[in-house]
């Protein structure tokens, strides 16, 4: 695969003829609706369960 994450998710995605995610407005939506405070992101597996 492409040794990038979300490179190697779009390219699993395509093989099975799904479209892909961009990455960059996920990330903008992530942002810009997320719960938390505006400088802190998920850095962590536990941050789910806050």
């Amino acid at each position: 695969m492409a040794g990038f994450g979300p490179q190697s998710v779009n390219d699993f995605l395509n093989l099975l003829g799904m479209s892909e995610i961009d990455w960059n407005t996920e990330l903008d939506r992530y942002e810009h609706e997320s719960n938390q405070p505006n400088d802190r992101f998920q850095s962590s597996l536990s941050d789910f369960n806050e």
